[in-house]
């Protein structure tokens, strides 16, 4: 069976594990076709950050006010401000953005099963757009700082992973988007223009680029699902592979600075295990981690936890830690059975550096936590939240 990603879950079946191992076989249903206006999210009550809350409850899409500005108690924005959240939902085709203390802001429609999302960093042409990969329409959505959609490029078949190449590198502020359905990475620049083209290996999905400093800037990772390998995109656009475990999902690469400098980290879904590949190339090892392991991030530079590696287990509900010097710290374990997917960690410039964003599919939330834990807030989003991004 060919492997769907994520966040078609819901309508088909997660990974290319059998349709009837799934856990959520009854969360059947059908993508909503979307386009263009911003629209306004229904109350969503928060804990605001404190030491910890309870899950509210996810709107449906009739909750959403179809074709209006945001409404109710979302705020407008000004600016994008480091911290904030940016998290797609599949289900309704949305990209809904949350402030850093939890608080609601607008919820857009972008296109028809929204996945990875990225912003760009400060500094670079077009800091603070949000792009995000609409699997099942082909094309990337740009929204701007202030929440509004600025239009819609076409890319390759079935886009899923996406990634900026970030300030200092050779390459920055070129986006780099995984297209699953023909095998290709498009990389476009900030403005949504296609430069080109690059061939991958089979369905590639997770994409990441390494940050300055490393001896690897600048170059380009790709998970591709169905062969269990890697892409390496160099800064000449020249492609290599390595081959790593079964259903690579998640992918990142660690900062600066540290002992796993330049190191990528691959989440190998259908194996259960992590790939570590050296900025050469090569795999160097191989961590065991929790069940169905697909989302990646690591702290970044000048954050707490710096290096550390966060991976989401989605079929046990816990992130496990990987830490700078190899070793595997204690994971986190997460109450109930919500889902647990996208993961993503603040920048050293949010109000609080190395904070954790994580979606939780079935629950239609989106909940932070501090470096050491502790769960700040719990927030509903659009239904099905698979991926999130923190503005850098």
């Amino acid at each position: 069976m060919h492997r769907i990603a994520l966040y078609s879950w819901s309508f088909t079946c997660v990974l290319s594990l059998a349709c009837t191992s799934s856990p959520k076989d009854d969360l059947q249903g059908e993508s909503t076709s979307t386009s263009g206006s911003a629209t306004g999210l229904g109350e969503a009550s928060t804990s605001g950050p404190s030491a910890s809350s309870s899950s509210t409850t996810a709107p449906t899409s009739s909750e959403v006010d179809e074709g209006s500005e945001s409404s109710g108690d979302a705020p407008e924005l000004v600016s994008v401000v480091p911290g904030t959240l940016y998290v797609t939902s599949s289900a309704d085709g949305t990209l809904s953005i949350v402030l850093p203390d939890g608080s609601a802001g607008p919820v857009l429609e972008v296109g028809r099963d929204p996945g990875e999302v990225e912003v760009m960093p400060p500094g670079l042409p077009s800091a603070g757009t949000a792009y995000v990969a609409n699997y099942r329409d082909g094309t990337v959505s740009m929204v701007a700082p202030e929440g509004t959609l600025l239009g819609t490029v076409e890319v390759g078949r079935d886009p899923a992973g996406i990634g900026i190449a970030p300030p200092g590198t050779p390459n920055e502020g070129t986006i780099y988007v995984a297209n699953g359905g023909d095998d290709t990475v498009s990389l476009l620049a900030p403005d949504g223009t296609t430069r080109s083209m690059v061939s991958t290996g089979g369905f590639p999905d997770g994409l990441a680029v390494a940050p300055s400093g490393v001896d690897n800037a600048g170059t380009v990772y790709v998970a591709n699902y169905d062969d269990g390998t890697v892409t390496i995109i160099d800064l000449a656009e020249v492609a290599t592979t390595v081959t790593v475990g079964a259903g690579p999902y998640g992918i990142a690469v660690a900062p600066a600075g540290g002992a796993n400098a330049g190191k990528v980290y691959v989440a190998n879904a259908e194996a259960d295990t992590v790939s570590v590949i050296d900025p050469s190339g090569n795999v160097e090892a191989t961590l065991t981690v929790g069940s169905t392991p697909i989302g990646v991030a690591v702290a970044p530079a000048g954050t707490p936890e710096a290096g550390t590696v966060y991976v989401t287990n989605i079929y046990d509900n816990t992130v496990s830690r990987l830490l700078p010097d190899g070793t595997v710290g204690t994971p986190l374990t997460l109450s109930g059975d919500e889902g647990i997917s996208g993961i993503d960690v603040a920048t050293s410039r949010a109000a609080l550096p190395g904070m954790l964003a994580i979606t939780n599919y079935f629950a239609g939330t989106v909940s932070a936590f501090a470096p050491d834990g502790t769960e700040l807030f719990t927030v509903a989003v659009a239904n099905a939240p698979s991926r999130v991004a923190f503005a850098p």
